[in-house]
């Protein structure tokens, strides 16, 4: 995908501040309108922001649950999820598997 170049900072952005960041607070911080920015984030990486934010937040999870000893309850609060609920959901849509399933997996339990 060739990545709009001044989207760059903005995508590094998003990985950096996942946790917690909104599509309004990164429109704001860029100066883009937020339907705008939206529809470039989605044109430039095939992803909403939302997925973006997701993919990023499920990526760190998993690395959290393969390098710590974190209960999926810190995990939910370092990435960023009000509920472990949300987290579940997450990990059915991007891996088929259930947060508890993958940590068993990966911790060789």
């Amino acid at each position: 995908a060739n990545t709009d170049d001044n989207l760059l900072p903005i995508i590094q952005y998003i990985n950096q501040n996942f946790s917690t960041v909104t599509l309004k607070e990164v429109s704001q911080k860029f100066s883009y309108n937020t339907n705008y920015l939206g529809n470039k984030i989605k044109e430039a990486t095939g992803k909403t922001f939302k997925e973006l934010v997701d993919r990023r937040r499920i990526s760190a999870a998993q690395n959290l649950m393969i390098k710590t000893n974190c209960t999926l309850a810190d995990i939910c609060d370092i990435v960023g999820y009000q509920n472990t609920s949300s987290l579940f959901r997450l990990f059915k849509k991007y891996l088929q598997t259930t947060p508890s399933e993958y940590k068993r997996k990966v911790s060789g339990q």
